[in-house]
């Protein structure tokens, strides 16, 4: 169990640690749903009767929360592009 979460993890810390990589910017969605997936890994890892089935729960529910609000603020920033 141990070895699935930090596995997690690490997956999560090399996602966010490609993102530095690309000279192109990355849309705040993708940014925003490596950042939920590891942040909602870790607190259901760490809240609750600490399963590896809790965090991975927790890490969907944290990457869908950090894809929607990430493609919200990249709408936001286009419109206010194009000046609207």
């Amino acid at each position: 169990m141990k070895i699935l979460t930090g596995t997690l993890v690490m997956a999560s810390v090399l996602t966010l640690a490609g993102c530095g990589a690309y000279n192109e910017p990355v849309s705040n969605a993708t940014r925003n749903a490596a950042i939920g997936a590891a942040v909602g890994a870790l607190a259901g890892k760490n809240t609750g009767d600490k399963s590896d089935e809790r965090a991975l729960k927790a890490a969907a529910i944290g990457t869908a929360a950090g894809y929607i609000y990430g493609s919200e603020v990249d709408k936001r920033n286009e419109r206010r592009r194009r000046g609207y």
